[in-house]
């Protein structure tokens, strides 16, 4: 455990650029398990222009948990940059004693933020979902993708700082293989329904009482892999294969879905999938390349199937998945066939 000047634990954290909740989860999982008391977390928009995570005061696993907009707080300059820089290639004897960490996804983002605490800070990243393991192929294909330009060299820069030079310590429970290492992540998760006042419903009642896999869907009509007739047909599909086998598919819309059809059961919730989960109780999960796939398996010991067999070549090629972010599926996700499947379930 690291400790202040005066040989106490360190028991506050700023976490900066905190878009979703497994950003949140990631973040504060690491903050408990390190013992830390007080967070600050400063949140920015999502790719639809909206905040996904809420603002204000909460009580989550034990932390008092400030969450503000960062845009209210915002230090971006140049001397703040560069000043942050310096501090973190200073030897470790030239600077202060750490009193509080100072954490981000991925990589040490030097912002004003880091300009004020970089000397006196522990910094920490921690995982922002399956785009921490991904190779730069992945990323290029992921901005095509999103009809984005690829930022080759802010790529080159954000690996660089995400070097042990910049990195004091390194989170990633999707590395993790033991309850007891992944316990602070479930915890985390586990408080989110009671510390957000998480409602949920779903079209199909008794959802635990009946074998019922939860299904996370993904915005493929929005990104344009798909037309919406398309989509519509790849929905019937997964919920017809899997009726064939006594199965009833409960669908989880994705954030970035827009009309959903009324026509497929879902689930209502402003809920993230790690924490609807638990409140569903599923027999078992199912989706495309989302990494709610692995860390279903991973916290709560469920079955986790993938469907991207199902879709056409044109759209399995835009969401192929490589490197290590493939060995992590191919570790913990099975690829859906119906006669696999009965056995698996079964076991």
């Amino acid at each position: 455990m690291d400790k202040d000047e005066a040989g106490r634990p360190i028991t506050k954290a700023v976490i900066t650029d905190v878009i979703t909740f497994f950003h949140l989860a990631s973040g504060l999982s690491f903050c408990l398990n390190c013992g830390v008391k007080q967070v600050l977390v400063l949140a920015i928009p999502g790719m639809s222009g909206g905040y996904l995570v809420p603002t204000g005061k909460f009580s989550i696993a034990g932390m008092k948990v400030q969450i503000v907009e960062q845009e209210r707080f915002r230090k971006g300059n140049l001397c703040g940059m560069m000043l942050a820089l310096m501090m973190r290639v200073l030897p470790p004897f030239l600077r202060k004693k750490p009193d509080r960490y100072l954490g981000h996804h991925s990589y040490f983002k030097p912002n004003g933020f880091a300009a004020k605490y970089a000397s006196s800070g522990r910094t920490f990243s921690f995982e922002e979902g399956l785009g921490t393991y991904g190779t730069l192929a992945h990323h290029v294909r992921v901005a095509k993708r999103e009809g984005m330009k690829f930022p080759f060299l802010k790529f080159c820069i954000k690996k660089a700082l995400g070097s042990r030079i910049f990195v004091d310590r390194r989170w990633t429970p999707m590395l993790f293989e033991s309850d007891g290492d992944l316990l602070p992540l479930k915890t985390v998760f586990s408080a989110f329904p009671k510390a957000f006042e998480y409602t949920i419903e779903s079209d199909i009642e008794g959802a635990g009482a009946e074998r019922v896999m939860l299904f996370f869907t993904a915005p493929l009509v929005e990104l344009g892999i798909l037309s919406r007739n398309e989509y519509a047909n790849l929905l019937h599909s997964i919920s017809d294969t899997l009726a064939q086998v006594g199965v009833r598919v409960l669908f989880k819309p994705h954030p970035l879905e827009r009309d959903w059809n009324d026509e497929f059961p879902c689930v209502r919730t402003q809920a993230p999938s790690e924490v609807a989960i638990p409140m569903l109780n599923p027999e078992c999960v199912g989706g495309f390349s989302t990494g709610a796939l692995i860390t279903a398996k991973l916290i709560f010991k469920l079955k986790a199937f993938s469907f991207n067999s199902f879709l056409p070549w044109e759209a399995a090629e835009q969401l192929r998945i490589e490197g290590p972010v493939a060995r992590l599926f191919s570790r913990h996700v099975i690829e859906f066939q119906k006669s696999e499947f009965v056995k698996q379930v079964a076991e």
